[in-house]
C-alpha cells in the first residue's frame, strides 16, 4: 500500500438534519499493489502438477486392468 496524496475534501450537507452546509475532512488517497502474485502462481502450478499426476495414475490403473 502506498499513500499517493493527503488532502482535504469538503463533505456537503446531504440530509435535512445536518447543521452545516459543508465540513472539510482530511482524506488519504491510497494505491494498493498486489505483491503475492508469485506465491499464487506457484500454488496454481502445484495444483496443476497434482491434477496431472492423478490423471496419470488413473490412466495407468486402467491400462493395468486391460492387460
Amino acid at each position: 500500500m502506498e499513500v499517493v496524496a493527503q488532502m482535504q475534501f469538503d463533505l456537503e450537507k446531504t440530509m435535512s438534519f445536518h447543521k452545516k452546509n459543508s465540513k472539510p475532512i482530511e482524506v488519504d488517497l491510497l494505491r494498493l499493489k498486489r505483491v503475492a502474485n508469485a506465491k499464487r502462481v506457484k500454488s496454481q502450478e502445484k495444483v496443476r502438477t497434482t491434477q496431472t499426476n492423478q490423471a496419470r495414475r488413473v490412466v495407468a490403473k486402467a491400462e493395468r486392468k486391460k492387460a
